[in-house]
């Protein structure tokens, strides 16, 4: 492996908490989920990971059977420079990121992502229609590409995420984010698919790990 075989990526989603995030690499079933994944075919763990943040709106939508037929996350392909979306990010090889695409959306075939289109272009749709058929190219740190999966295009309408779900991402902030509970409610409150769908008591009771 070189430094050119490396490159980030960025979780937004339940991809945030690392050990959800661990069974597309070395195979298993997250917490709460009721599907197992294959992992790549190199189980190395990431080389590094760090919290970061995106400057691409988080919604839910669509149903998945993964996650009690609940929304699950996207974030809009526009840059928007007054939105932040709280996320974590990988250094994995291509390979690795190609196998996480790969699982992401249910392929049965090997995918092969053009790196290279995605940074020239800012993005490069490897599958269509799909749900994460989108390499979102984000910028470089570190002297490696930035990247992450997302939708061609933004999913309407949007829908409930599961408890299972929210708090696998809840987890994943408080594992990676210094926020207070008061900043986490109102960051989640606002996101389309949670929106007049839970309740900022009902935000704070997961947080914080009490019942409804």
């Amino acid at each position: 492996m070189t430094d050119n075989d490396l490159v980030w990526y960025v979780g937004y989603g339940s991809n945030i908490l690392r050990e959800r995030f661990l069974c597309y690499i070395t195979g298993g079933q997250p917490a709460g989920s009721h599907k197992t994944h294959e992992g790549c075919r190199d189980k190395n763990l990431p080389v590094d990971d760090k919290p970061t943040v995106i400057n691409h709106e988080l919604y839910f939508a669509k149903n998945s059977s993964s996650w009690q037929n609940g929304g699950i996350g996207f974030v809009n392909g526009n840059a928007n420079s007054a939105i932040t979306t709280y996320s974590r990010m990988y250094l994995l090889t291509k390979q690795q990121l190609e196998d996480v695409a790969k699982q992401e959306n249910d392929s049965e075939d090997f995918v092969i992502l053009n790196f290279e289109e995605a940074i020239t272009n800012g993005y490069t749709i490897f599958k269509s229609p799909s749900w994460y058929g989108n390499l979102l190219y984000l910028g470089e740190y570190n002297q490696h590409p930035v990247f992450t999966l997302t939708s061609k295009t933004i999913f309407t309408p949007a829908t409930k995420p599961s408890l299972e779900y929210l708090t696998t991402i809840i987890k994943g902030i408080q594992q990676t984010h210094r926020l207070t509970t008061e900043e986490l409610v109102n960051y989640l409150i606002g996101k389309s698919g949670i929106s007049g769908n839970y309740t900022s008591a009902e935000l704070h009771n997961l947080i914080t790990g009490k019942n409804f």
